[in-house]
C-alpha cells in the first residue's frame, strides 16, 4: 500500500514546465488541421445540404462539385490571407522588444561615450601634471587639484559638473 502511494505521489509526477519561444511543431499541425477542416466542410456542405439540391437540378452534380471546389479554394485563400496579415506576436510584445533593444543600444552608446570621455579625462590629468610642474604657488596647485578631483561626469547632461569656485580675498583683490 505504501509503495503504491509512493509511486503515485513521487514517481508519477507531471514534468516541470519549460519556457519556449513558441508552440513549435504544433503550429504546423494547426495549419494542416485547418486545411483539412476547410476541405471536409466544403465537401459535406455540397454533398449533403438540401439547399444545394435545387442547384444540382439546374446545373447538375458536376456543377455543384465545381462550385464546392471553387468555394473551398476561396476559403483557403481567406485562410492564407489571414495567416499572412495576423502577426505571430501581439503589438504590445513587439513594442516591448523594440523598447528593450533601444534601451540596450542606448546603454551601450552611453558606455562608449563615458569611456571616451574618461579617456579624454586622462588627457586632462596630463595637463594637470604639466600645470603642477609650472611655477605656481602650492596653494593654487592644491586648489586646482581639489577642483579636478571633485568634478563629476554626468551621463544625462554629458558635461562635466564641477562645484563653484569659492572667491577668496586674494582672488577678489586681483580683479
Amino acid at each position: 500500500m505504501r509503495l503504491d502511494a509512493f509511486k503515485l505521489c513521487r514517481g508519477r509526477r507531471r514534468p516541470l514546465a519549460l519556457k519556449t519561444g513558441g508552440i513549435g511543431v504544433w503550429n504546423h499541425v494547426l495549419h494542416v488541421v485547418t486545411v483539412i477542416a476547410i476541405l471536409t466542410n466544403c465537401s459535406l456542405m455540397a454533398l449533403t445540404s438540401s439547399q444545394f439540391s435545387w442547384l444540382a437540378n439546374e446545373i447538375g452534380t458536376l456543377g455543384v462539385f465545381a462550385l464546392a471546389i471553387g468555394w473551398e479554394h476561396f476559403m483557403l485563400l481567406v485562410k492564407y490571407i489571414m495567416q499572412l496579415t495576423v502577426s505571430r506576436m501581439p503589438q504590445t510584445v513587439q513594442d516591448e522588444i523594440r523598447r528593450k533593444k533601444y534601451d540596450q543600444e542606448r546603454k551601450r552608446y552611453m558606455q562608449l561615450r563615458l569611456k571616451k570621455r574618461n579617456s579624454s579625462y586622462g588627457t586632462t590629468e596630463k595637463k594637470k601634471s604639466s600645470i603642477t610642474s609650472s611655477k605656481q604657488s602650492p596653494s593654487a596647485v592644491k586648489k586646482d587639484e581639489q577642483v579636478m578631483d571633485c568634478c563629476e561626469i554626468t551621463k544625462s547632461t554629458r558635461s562635466v559638473a564641477c562645484p563653484p569656485i569659492e572667491e577668496t580675498s586674494s582672488n577678489m583683490s586681483g580683479s
